[in-house]
């Protein structure tokens, strides 16, 4: 190679090297910090790629520049030739990585620490499109990934955002991440292996970005407010419950219908009370959603202390409130709270049971409802089915050893205004049970 071809392989060594060590230096840490734009950050690292492979290129040629050749030297030396090419073009992929490595490094381990695991949630966080943030925050709600600790500060910026949408799901957001690391976290402490987990920094982070949600509940109206109350059930804390009364107490069944299911994330004994006079007091959706979570709550009394369920002043009230108010109940909320009856299996209950299979409503169909999620998937509240085969279900919990339940399944075997696959059924649970007896 001639001296001014090598000079400019030279010069185009450096300058490519130059340029490498400049976008390691401001534009990738631009990127990660202050970047708003997917566009731009999409720009940036097609250059970074460009520039890493131009300047292995270039310092390759310059460590072993090419040779001219006559013809005869070049037909006698073909397979040195083609040794080298290869050399050459092995040399060029290491130089690539290489500077691809030490780039990063310098830009502070830009792509292993940042971007391949949540550089894009970032940069869209800061979008100055809405529906791009929007997009953004569910993605960082649903991560599995550690880098969520990055974002709680961003997710309480956007708390105050211009956009009422992105403020609502922002603030259901840091909800849902602290019900996720509670749930995480009550798994970890059970196995023994919560010890300097990312999620108990987070829970901490995202309840001092939170804080005390009880004004921001009763301040704030339509989707915002519905985001506050998703966040206090998130939080799970009781003393929560008050102000999420009140708010069942409001002539929003949206409101209503989202404080329930707030009710039932706390789920604490004393949500019981609020759900039983939601379930009695409302009609339409407010009651369906207050039954399944009426249900539920009843469920998870009873699954932590199966014996002494009954001791529990607000379980007591409930199951009164079930005995008195079951055969009344529309269809869908019959079936929502009938859901959760296998699990609860309080025989006490028989003659609310009974009293429902005399009723209209027993025949009746129910339609499918669902609990939408702010995030992830909706949660079957009831799903279509007849209201009939839902008690069934729930009288087979307690029919073994309850004289009372076998009695009724005697009279109704035999009731010929029932329909026959009513009978049926109804005749081989009393089969079932007369064999377990």
């Amino acid at each position: 190679m001639g001296g001014r071809p090598r000079a400019l392989t030279l010069t185009m060594a450096l300058l490519t090297s130059g340029g490498l060590l400049a976008l390691a230096l401001w534009a990738l840490p631009w990127v990660r910090d202050r970047s708003g734009s997917l566009l731009a950050d999409f720009a940036i690292l097609a250059l970074w790629a460009v520039l890493a492979f131009g300047a292995g290129w270039f310092q390759v040629q310059v460590v072993m520049p090419g040779e001219r050749k006559s013809r005869e030297e070049d037909r006698s030396g073909l397979a040195a030739f083609q040794t080298r090419t290869v050399l050459r073009s092995i040399l060029v992929g290491f130089a690539l990585l290489a500077n691809l490595v030490w780039s990063d490094l310098l830009a502070g381990e830009f792509w292993f620490s940042h971007y391949a695991r949540s550089g894009v949630q970032a940069t869209a966080l800061r979008s100055s499109d809405p529906e791009t943030r929007r997009w953004s925050i569910a993605r960082v709600a649903e991560s599995p990934d550690p880098s969520v600790e990055g974002h709680v500060a961003r997710l309480a910026s956007l708390t105050r955002d211009e956009d009422p949408e992105v403020r609502a799901d922002a603030i259901a957001a840091l909800g849902h991440l602290a019900w996720r690391m509670r749930t995480a976290l009550r798994v970890l402490q059970r196995d023994g292996v919560d010890h300097g987990r990312f999620e108990g920094r987070v829970l901490k982070a995202v309840l001092a970005a939170l804080g005390d949600p009880s004004e921001r509940v009763e301040g704030s109206v339509g989707r915002e407010q519905r985001a506050w109350i998703y966040a206090a059930g998130a939080l799970g804390d009781p003393s929560l419950v008050p102000v999420l009364h009140r708010v069942c107490r409001s002539a929003d069944p949206e409101a209503v219908v989202a404080a329930v299911h707030a009710l039932a994330d706390i789920g604490s004994a004393g949500t019981l009370p609020v759900l039983v006079e939601v379930v009695s007091g409302r009609r339409g959706e407010p009651a369906v959603h207050a039954a399944w979570a009426l249900g539920l709550v009843m469920a998870a009394i009873v699954a932590k202390d199966p014996r002494d369920a009954h001791r529990v002043p607000e379980y007591a009230l409930a199951r009164d409130a079930v005995r008195e108010h079951l055969a009344g109940l529309e269809p869908e909320a019959a079936c929502a709270f009938l859901k959760w009856f296998p699990e609860i299996a309080d025989a006490s209950m028989t003659g609310a049971l009974v009293d429902l299979a005399r009723s209209r409503t027993f025949l009746h169909r129910c339609r499918r409802v669902e609990r939408a999620r702010w995030f992830g998937p909706p949660e079957v509240v009831t799903r279509e089915t007849s209201v009939w085969e839902a008690a069934l279900s729930a009288m087979a919990s307690v029919a073994v050893g309850n004289g009372e339940m076998r009695r009724f399944l005697e009279q109704a075997v035999a009731d010929s205004g029932l329909p026959e696959e009513v009978r049926t059924r109804m005749k081989g649970l009393l089969d079932q049970v007369t064999q377990a007896q």
